[in-house]
């Protein structure tokens, strides 16, 4: 049977009864979570067995103790006196915050390095705060007479606490106070006869909660107060017959205590949002009380009421991820929960023990690192690979498990994870636009991480068009063909040409033999120019368009300024023109010049043989150099080649120095196109350079993203696949080997 509670403002939520969470125990060996009728299934209470820290267990009581980050505060009784301390738990340090004359300082709260506590001196009570960075003194908050002031708490810049000091003075009178520390504004935020107490603040100090009831101990709902840009906003949480009880917030969330349908004194686990909408509620058959929460941790005790001698102990739930930790399993002993602190991947738990004397724990543990690895560009209808082989658990409770999840896709789309549990899944990106996945990792005690992202998204680079060079045609009627196999698509997708002949001589009759093959040919039946374009189109779009000129009278030459290369600054470069070609066979004369030099580069170049030059690369950097090449009658297109000058002799550079040699030594024809080598080779001068300035894990998502792709097919799939560069698989093999021996040194550094 499931029983449902009237909630505040009209909205309605369900709760098993104690009765049928039993019987689903008994039969499922399952915890629920119930929130709003809805029902989520958890594992029952892993135990974490992390390493107990002890804070504090000398003579005396050391009692409610708060955590925020390393920093835990307690109070410390022995002898009829009470002091606040604190204790580091990254250094294992403990300190005391000073007491004065006769007063007793108890009830701390802690915000990153500030303690805020309450004090008894001379038949007064006041809040104050202490600073851990300078180690006092302790500073009065809205110091004044005749002051009654308790249960104070902080987070970030704001302290709150309960205050007597209004009304009557009495329990009737108590009210609920935020202080502002920057500017010392005391706000009251309650005004009532009724007993407002036990406030809580949000760990940015923007929430407050606490509990109104209409006696000192009973008839309680759950209130607070948001801070805004004008002030706090007041609202009420919960509004119903039963008891609602010691709230606290992580400032999206309101988590409380609620009796349990059926019984006057046993309590379970509420929550819900501080921008308002349905309760969520932890139904265990068990009793749980005390919640606090940080992030998505709550931590509660909770105790068997079946067990003969029944011990409260400290659990977790990860609101996130459903799931259900222990923490402590200590039979003949009760722990007090006390606080927890989730803080940069860390969960921090504190609580006193009923021993002896009461004496104070914490534990610490990390949450395990998603990482879904880098972002993907593919082409649409491609196999994508994810890779979540990054993640790691910081306390090593290794193995992980994985759960990807695709969080969003093109509309229409299809696309499912192959085996959304394994590091490495695969989808296929079935339409264009961007697909988001998910992923988290929980870790071998059961720690969710959370969760980190990858967007894979489908772009098509237009083909490349490459109409061949300019022909010179030397007799009327002559066959002239042209060449558009220099054409090409970086993502290897199939396309087609379409030459077309925009111009020619008065009079010419020329057609092409076959416009749409990459090599038709025409005739060139009349005296004059010929101009020709090209385009080349994939099933997605169109490249830009080349054109060709044949031509009777004298073409212009073509430059090859050879091929990229990298040294040792110091060293001289030699430069090689030989392969600049005139489509008239005319002699050609080389001019060399510097584009770019470092700055303070006094580099001079100087030529050799008729198409040769070199210079000393007297610097660190990248040199530019320009080969402008004469027929005699007409100068040639400018064509650069790029030096990089390194400071040292790496070993990684020399490998990538020798692939450079490598492509350099190929015949152009082993490439998708002729300007590709350049291409390739600039793209390692840049990981070079990474190296050089010690970016070496720039350098090795560059060769891991950019470069091995392009030179990896013959090697992976036994042949060129359609992303390759190089296209010849013996070509490959002098290149992919260098490549992958720089990426396994650099993944060392």
């Amino acid at each position: 049977m499931i029983t449902k509670k009237q909630g505040f403002a009209g909205a309605s939520f369900f709760r098993l009864t104690p009765q049928t969470a039993f019987l689903l125990l008994l039969a499922v060996c399952l915890l629920t979570a119930i929130g709003h009728g809805d029902a989520e299934a958890y594992d029952a209470g892993t135990l974490l067995g992390g390493t107990i820290t002890t804070v504090n267990a000398g003579a005396g009581n050391q009692t409610d103790p708060h955590v925020d980050g390393n920093l835990v505060a307690y109070t410390s009784s022995l002898n009829g006196t009470t002091q606040i301390r604190y204790f580091n738990l990254a250094t294992n340090t403990d300190a005391g915050i000073p007491t004065t004359g006769t007063s007793l300082d108890f009830l701390s709260d802690v915000s990153g390095k500030i303690v805020a506590f309450s004090q008894v001196d001379s038949g007064q009570q006041s809040i104050w705060t202490f600073d851990t960075t300078t180690a006092g003194p302790a500073v009065q908050l809205a110091p004044g007479p005749a002051l009654n002031r308790r249960n104070g708490v902080i987070g970030g810049a704001t302290v709150a606490w309960q205050d007597l000091g209004y009304g009557t003075g009495g329990m009737l009178g108590s009210e609920v106070v935020a202080y502002d520390l920057p500017t010392g504004t005391v706000t009251r935020l309650t005004s009532d006869t009724l007993v407002d107490r036990t406030p809580a603040v949000a760990q940015d100090g923007n929430v407050v909660v606490w509990e109104k009831c209409a006696t000192a101990i009973a008839n309680c709902d759950i209130w607070q107060a948001v801070k805004g840009a004008t002030g706090w906003t007041v609202s009420q949480v919960t509004a119903t017959p039963d008891d609602e009880r010691f709230a606290d917030t992580n400032g999206t969330l309101v988590v409380y205590g609620g009796s349990r349908a059926g019984s006057a004194t046993v309590q379970d686990i509420y929550w819900r949002p501080v921008a308002g909408g349905p309760e969520g509620q932890l139904a265990m058959p068990v009793e749980q009380r005390n919640a606090n929460i940080s992030g998505n941790m709550i931590a509660f005790e909770s105790r068997d009421l079946t067990d003969p001698t029944p011990n409260w102990d400290i659990y977790l739930y990860d609101l996130g991820a459903s799931t259900l930790h222990r923490l402590t399993d200590t039979p003949g002993l009760d722990e007090v929960l006390n606080d927890i602190s989730v803080v940069g991947g860390q969960i921090r738990v504190v609580w006193s023990v009923l021993e002896a004397d009461h004496n104070v724990y914490a534990t610490t543990f990390a949450f395990p690192v998603a990482n879904a690895g880098p972002d993907q560009a593919v082409h649409n209808g491609s196999v994508v690979t994810l890779d979540g082989g990054a993640s790691a658990d910081p306390d090593l409770k290794y193995p992980l498990g994985y759960a990807w999840t695709i969080n969003s896709a093109p509309a229409g789309s299809a696309a499912t994870l192959a085996d959304p549990a394994v590091v490495n899944p695969s989808f296929t990106a079935d339409l264009p636009g961007d697909y988001t996945i998910k992923l988290v990792v929980k870790d071998g005690s059961g720690l969710v991480s959370a969760a980190d992202s990858v967007t894979v998204s489908t772009t098509n680079t237009p083909p490349v068009a490459d109409a061949g060079p300019d022909q010179a045609v030397t007799l009327t009627g002559a066959t002239v063909q042209l060449d558009g196999s220099g054409s090409y698509d970086l993502e290897g997708d199939q396309f087609t040409y379409q030459w077309a002949l925009v111009q020619k001589p008065l009079g010419s009759a020329a057609a092409l033999s076959d416009p749409a093959l990459a090599n038709p040919t025409f005739i060139a039946d009349a005296h004059g120019d010929y101009l020709l374009t090209l385009v080349v189109s994939d099933p997605w779009s169109t490249s830009a368009s080349d054109s060709v000129t044949m031509s009777f009278s004298n073409s212009k030459p073509v430059a090859d300024a050879g091929g990229n290369q990298s040294v040792v600054a110091g060293s001289v470069v030699e430069l090689n023109g030989s392969g600049s070609t005139d489509a008239n066979g005319d002699v050609l004369a080389c001019t060399w010049s510097f584009v770019s030099r470092p700055t303070g580069s006094s580099a001079v170049l100087t030529a050799s043989l008729p198409a040769a030059a070199s210079f000393t690369a007297d610097m660190t950097g990248a040199y530019v150099v320009s080969l402008v090449v004469n027929d005699g009658f007409i100068d040639s297109d400018p064509r650069n080649v790029t030096i990089e000058a390194t400071g040292g002799t790496h070993g990684i550079i020399e490998i990538l120095t020798q692939a450079i040699s490598a492509i350099n030594h190929e015949d152009p024809g082993s490439f998708k196109n002729s300007n590709l080598p350049n291409t390739l080779t600039n793209k390692i001068n840049a990981a070079i350079q990474m190296i050089d300035q010690g970016l070496y894990g720039d350098a090795l998502d560059k060769l891991r993203n950019d470069i091995l792709g392009k030179t990896d097919g013959c090697a992976t799939a036994g042949g060129p696949d359609k992303n390759d560069w190089i296209t010849i698989c013996g070509a490959q093999n002098q290149v992919f080997p260098l490549i992958i021996e720089a990426i396994m040194l650099l993944s060392l550094l």
